[in-house]
Order: C-alpha cells, then sequence, then structure tokens
C-alpha cells in the first residue's frame, strides 16, 4: 500500500518542485514575454520523428528474437507505451506491451522482460558514450564545468560497461542481490544482453538508431530552450538530453516525470546555463512531449486495449500462468 501511495505522491512532488524552483526565481525569467511559440511549435513534429525512431529501436530488438511487427505494431505500440506509462504510475504501458506480444506474436512475458532490459542497456549504454564524447570536446574546448561532465560520463560509461560484462559473463552474480526483486531484475537483464552477441548486425543497428534518437530529441530540447529563451549551443543541449536519459533507470515516477528535469537542471549548472532556464525548457520539453504523446497515443491505446479485450490474437494467446514475469522497468 504505501509502495503504491508512494508512485502516486513522488511523481506530484517532484513536478511541484520543479514548477516551484522556476516561480520562485521568476524575476529571471522576465524575458518570457519575448518566447517564440512557432518555434516551440516545431517541438511537436520533431517529438514525433524522435517516437518514430524510438519505435524502429523496438522493431529492431524484436527481430532480435525473429519477431517480425508491422508498422502499426511498432510504432503504435511505441506511443501507447510512452502514454500509458506517463500517465499511470504502475507504468501501464510496459504491461500492456508485454500483453499485446504476448497475445498478437507469442512472446512469452520472460523473453519480452529480457527483451526490454537488454534494449534498455544499450540505450543507456550509447547515451553514456554519446555524452562522454560531447563532453569530452566541451571540455577541449571551453574548459571549466565541462571537466565535472566527462567525470560523470566516463563513471556512467564505466559502470554501464563493467556491469554488462559481469551480467553477460555470469547468471551467478544475480544470486548475489540482497532483494528477490532486484535478483529478478538482474536476472531478466544478464538474459537480455545474452540475446545479442550473435545478433552483431541487428545490434549495429540498434545502437544506430539509439544515436539517431539521442540527437533528434536533443534538437527537440534545443528548440525548447532557444523558444524559451535559453542561449544554450547544440553540444551543451547534448549533453542535458544525454544526461537526461538516464532518468529511465530511476524508476521513481511515470515516465521519469520530474526526475529528468532536476538531472537536466544540474548538469546545465555544471555548464554555465542558467538553472531555472534549464528547468523551464525541460518542463516546456516535457509538456510539448506530453501533446505529441496524446495526440498519437491515444488511438493507438484504444487499438492496443481492444486487441487485447477481445482476444484476437496469434500464437500463444493463453493467459499467464504463475510462473511468468512482467520486467516494469
Amino acid at each position: 500500500m504505501l509502495k503504491r501511495t508512494l508512485k502516486w505522491v513522488l511523481p506530484v512532488a517532484l513536478v511541484g518542485a520543479a514548477a516551484w524552483y522556476v516561480w520562485a526565481r521568476r524575476d529571471q525569467l522576465a524575458s518570457l514575454r519575448d518566447a517564440d511559440p512557432l518555434l516551440l511549435a516545431l517541438a511537436i513534429p520533431l517529438g514525433l520523428v524522435a517516437q518514430l525512431l524510438h519505435g524502429l529501436q523496438f522493431r529492431t530488438s524484436a527481430a532480435v528474437l525473429g519477431v517480425r511487427v508491422g508498422f502499426h505494431d511498432w510504432f503504435g505500440l511505441t506511443v501507447a507505451n510512452a502514454m500509458l506509462n506517463q500517465l499511470s504510475p504502475l507504468r501501464a504501458g510496459v504491461g500492456a506491451r508485454a500483453v499485446y506480444m504476448k497475445r498478437r506474436h507469442g512472446l512469452s512475458y520472460a523473453r519480452f522482460a529480457a527483451l526490454l532490459m537488454g534494449t534498455n542497456i544499450l540505450a543507456l549504454g550509447t547515451a553514456a558514450l554519446v555524452g562522454l564524447a560531447a563532453s569530452a570536446v566541451g571540455w577541449r574546448l571551453y574548459g571549466g564545468g565541462w571537466a565535472y561532465c566527462v567525470v560523470i560520463f566516463l563513471g556512467l560509461t564505466i559502470v554501464m560497461g563493467a556491469g554488462t560484462a559481469v551480467l553477460a559473463a555470469s547468471a551467478r552474480v544475480t544470486g548475489l542481490a540482497p532483494t528477490q526483486w532486484l535478483r529478478d531484475r538482474l536476472a531478466s537483464a544478464a538474459d537480455g544482453l545474452r540475446l545479442f552477441p550473435r545478433q552483431g548486425r541487428l545490434v549495429a543497428l540498434h545502437v544506430g538508431l539509439c544515436v539517431l534518437h539521442q540527437a533528434t530529441a536533443a534538437s527537440v530540447l534545443w528548440v525548447c530552450c532557444r523558444g524559451t529563451g535559453l542561449d544554450a549551443d547544440p553540444l551543451r543541449v547534448l549533453v542535458l538530453q544525454c544526461g537526461g536519459a538516464f532518468s529511465m533507470a530511476l524508476p521513481l515516477s511515470p515516465g521519469g516525470i520530474g526526475v529528468r528535469e532536476w538531472i537536466m537542471r544540474l548538469l546545465g549548472s555544471l555548464l554555465d546555463l542558467s538553472p531555472p532556464r534549464v528547468m523551464l525548457a525541460a518542463l516546456t520539453r516535457r509538456a510539448l512531449g506530453m501533446v505529441t504523446t496524446l495526440l498519437v497515443g491515444l488511438p493507438y491505446s484504444h487499438r492496443l486495449l481492444g486487441d487485447i479485450m477481445d482476444g484476437t490474437a496469434g500464437p500463444g494467446s493463453d493467459m499467464p500462468g504463475d510462473g511468468d514475469a512482467c520486467c516494469a522497468s
């Protein structure tokens, strides 16, 4: 009961704290009257492109298991998953997608959980490497606080690399986790990582799509920065985006609401950007992203839930037994 209550209260508290932070520094944001609404509107189609790239990542990862998904599956499931995850503290999007993939494509919950964990690790590892490269270039050009960003992303890269190597090499490591919840997640991650070594071409394609997704998402953030009066160059914005991506590793709120914004605020302070303006740009990006997700996600969610409820599916449409597990990571 307490855990469910916290899942409702924590995201509200995080977003409320971010909104209060911006409001308390409203005198520093007086130039917002000069915000460019047309430029901000550009974030919506760019966000749609980012969703398409995210969907293609799902299509590529499903191919690792030999599952072929059509456009309405790989794109529709992605936007419906994003919408439901942001609107529900229980991460309903992941659960609905798992049920759909089992009913429609016969993909067991355990295999889906492993695939999800494996692709998330690849995405975070890519974000760490891109962030490290951008930080290193910034440090070479500007010095100063960029050095701290290099240290942060270098640490993340080492942790991701070492953790991935250990998990992929030995399943016994998962038994050392202190709780059953963590042991289950580590076991899913280990199973997911073992799916990829023999799929070099698909892994390379997936990583390439991850890089393109980070670049496109950074362009959305850059539009929000410029549209709200924050003069941030693309290199700084890319670092903010890569850092914000790690909010998915901190499941404190649905869709990382509030978590991503505070991470960006911290990195912005290291990069000589106005923290209130970074927070405002991040919140604006969040709001416009919700608009994009709702516009496309609502019809696809209706279709997704309809397919789940009517039970018309391909092989493996039986309901899960006690041994099945769905990773809501």
